[in-house]
């Protein structure tokens, strides 16, 4: 039971930091020789380069540019493109700092008033509601991967619940 109140806005962030997480810790989990196999259709990194894109484009303003990274090989393509050049793991965890820095800012702006409000990158969503779909995103690709890490007897990586 809680002990004192907590704002709707400190909820997300508990519910949004551990997938975010997780996130970063299939990075980690995952084999090189599965890092970049197409077997599942899309290598792993593509999967996990196509969430943080995911994430710089929902967590900024209108007027924020959101241009997706070239790491100098061209544009990563959306899943639906397999890619022709592959990324390394130093690479993605190098993005994946750099969203995080983009989140904490992000979030660090939310408080309840400003959750109820339209977001000015889509006028039919909040930005609670911008903040629970990316939760849905990330929590979707996760379960993805670690199924692709199981499958491949890597084992998968461990749940975490909410962040206090």
């Amino acid at each position: 039971m809680l002990e004192k109140s907590i704002s709707f806005s400190e909820i997300l962030r508990r519910q949004f930091y551990p997938s975010f997480q997780m996130l970063a810790n299939l990075i980690e989990a995952c084999p090189e020789r599965q890092w970049t196999s197409q077997d599942a259709g899309n290598p792993f990194w593509q999967r996990i380069m196509h969430t943080l894109i995911g994430i710089q484009f929902w967590f900024r303003e209108s007027d924020e540019e959101c241009a997706a990274p070239d790491f100098g090989q061209g544009l990563v393509p959306d899943l639906d493109a397999a890619p022709a050049f592959s990324l390394t793991k130093q690479r993605v965890r190098e993005y994946q700092a750099v969203i995080a820095n983009r989140v904490h800012a992000f979030l660090s702006k939310m408080d309840d008033m400003r959750l109820v409000q339209i977001s000015s990158i889509c006028g039919a969503c909040t930005y609670a509601d911008i903040i629970i779909m990316q939760i849905r995103h990330i929590q979707h690709h996760v379960g993805y991967c670690n199924g692709l890490l199981h499958s491949n007897r890597e084992g998968a990586i461990k749940w975490l619940g909410y962040a206090e």
